[in-house]
């Protein structure tokens, strides 16, 4: 007998038999392995807990889906493995000197959720995809957005100096390199560019207008767009020039209705660069940056800001947010930052309604002090929040936004006697309705130009608008 016959076939059985081998040791390893850990220190989350058994869940899926993302955030090994992947991830990026380039995809990070342009329109060309719209504009030249003081709507001088005074990394060399979005690692600060078009822009205003025309005269519409920190801290090496924020906004602010009142976030938040105002290592602000969004929108409302040196300040240490996260960039893990908070003197009682039974409401607070990092700030985004004040002004704010807005809120606490929160993107109420319930005596929205341009973020937006008018009652 020829042995050597048997040669394939006792070759397939052991490629056939050595996957179930592996499968089965790992499987012996978790289920013997110490209690396991509950936070990644290398991804700077939480791992998903053991889901609970409910009847409920399990006809659902939801209960075999826990258990799936509870083996995948528990396996052995995985601090390790993960950290490989993430030193590999940080050779990706388009090194020039001390910079990176990082493309962002469109899909696949449900994190930047509020953040991508999920329709391919955040760049002139933009074609979708996992990097459509991502190469075009240019990088170089000197930053051309310093403050001019002439309000949210002034015109961009391009030929305005660079702002030398600005804080952070010393400015690098002149590159060529184009890029539509992305984000660029510059010292140990992350930034996410910026390119939507102006038409964008023109877009979301005529969503905010839609309010407008169906809401009493009586009731007051503001207005908040928010600049990002390309505007403050892109290195003059690295200009984008192409692309404007300020320029954005104004036309954001140009093309609204009469009767919506614009808040000029720009010009008040520039008066402080050389503050802890933006993050370096997420895509979000500060409870300081707020704060200065928070001053600017009291001067278009005519009331009084409170300072902060009359609020409590607290911080949370040891934070790295989320564009550590997607870019794995080992200068931004070395350098964490803190979460700086401030807590309004006003007392407050809240509630806010979770997103799988939105009638339900769970006792709660604005400030969460038990949560970590950016949490803190509203504990996370719910589709709904109310919260009922110590103050007796008969004044109701119902306040539209997605997460960039969380800090925002909680210094509306000391303005009015009862503060709404709704996150566009989870909620499944109709707003007409809930100001008519809730008698809202002033309509805020505020929304970030990265999300302001997406066609996905004005169709929530929308949607949740409802139907008929709403006058308030007599």
């Amino acid at each position: 007998m020829d042995r050597r016959a048997d040669a394939p076939s006792r070759s397939l059985k052991i490629r056939a038999v050595a996957p179930l081998v592996v499968m089965w040791a790992m499987g012996l390893i978790f289920a013997l392995m110490p209690k396991q850990a509950t936070f990644s220190e290398v991804e700077n989350r939480t791992l998903t807990a053991w889901p609970t058994l409910t009847l409920a869940a399990l006809k659902a899926g939801h209960y075999t889906q826990g258990v799936d993302q509870y083996v995948a955030d528990h396996f052995p090994l995985r601090e390790a493995l993960v950290g490989f992947s993430f030193m590999i991830r940080e050779a990706w990026g388009l090194k020039i000197d001390d910079t990176a380039l990082y493309l962002m995809p469109d899909e696949g990070l449900e994190d930047f959720g509020a953040w991508i342009d999920l329709d391919g329109e955040g760049g002139e060309g933009g074609e979708g995809g996992a990097l459509g719209g991502a190469l075009g504009g240019a990088l170089g030249g000197p930053i051309a957005q310093a403050p001019d003081g002439a309000g949210g709507a002034a015109p961009v001088d391009e030929d305005a100096p660079p702002q030398d005074a600005r804080p952070g990394p010393k400015p690098g060399p002149k590159v060529k390199e184009e890029m539509r979005k992305g984000v660029l690692v510059y010292g140990d600060r992350a930034i996410q560019l910026f390119g939507a078009k102006l038409s964008l822009a023109r877009a979301y205003a005529k969503v905010i207008n839609g309010y407008r025309e169906v809401i009493d005269p009586s009731v007051r519409v503001f207005s908040i767009m928010v600049p990002t920190a390309v505007s403050y801290y892109l290195p003059d090496g690295h200009k984008y020039k192409r692309h404007s924020e300020r320029e954005y906004i104004a036309e954001v602010y140009k093309n609204h209705a009469n009767g919506i009142i614009s808040v000029n976030t720009y010009d008040e938040i520039a008066k402080h660069i050389d503050e802890f105002i933006y993050f370096r290592s997420d895509h979000h602000w500060t409870g300081r940056g707020a704060y200065y969004a928070y001053r600017a929108f009291c001067e278009a409302a005519q009331i009084t800001p409170v300072e902060l040196d009359d609020m409590e300040r607290k911080e949370k240490k040891k934070y790295i947010g989320s564009l550590y996260r997607y870019t794995k960039a080992s200068v931004i893990r070395d350098h964490p930052e803190f979460v700086e908070y401030f807590k309004p003197k006003v007392t407050h009682t809240a509630r806010y309604f979770d997103w799988k039974d939105q009638n339900k409401s769970v006792k709660t607070s604005f400030i969460r002090e038990k949560s970590s990092g950016y949490g803190v700030f509203l504990g996370a985004d719910y589709p709904m929040l109310i919260a009922e004040t110590s103050n007796k002004n008969g004044k109701t704010a119902l306040f539209i936004k997605n997460s960039y807005g969380n800090p925002f809120a909680i210094y509306l606490l000391s303005h009015f006697s009862k503060v709404i929160v709704v996150d566009y993107r989870y909620t499944t109420k109709k707003m007409l309705d809930v100001m008519r319930e809730h008698q809202v005596t002033d309509l805020i929205f505020l929304n970030v130009t990265l999300t302001g341009g997406s066609k996905f973020h004005r169709r929530k937006i929308e949607k949740i608008r409802g139907e008929g008018r709403y006058h308030p009652a007599e």
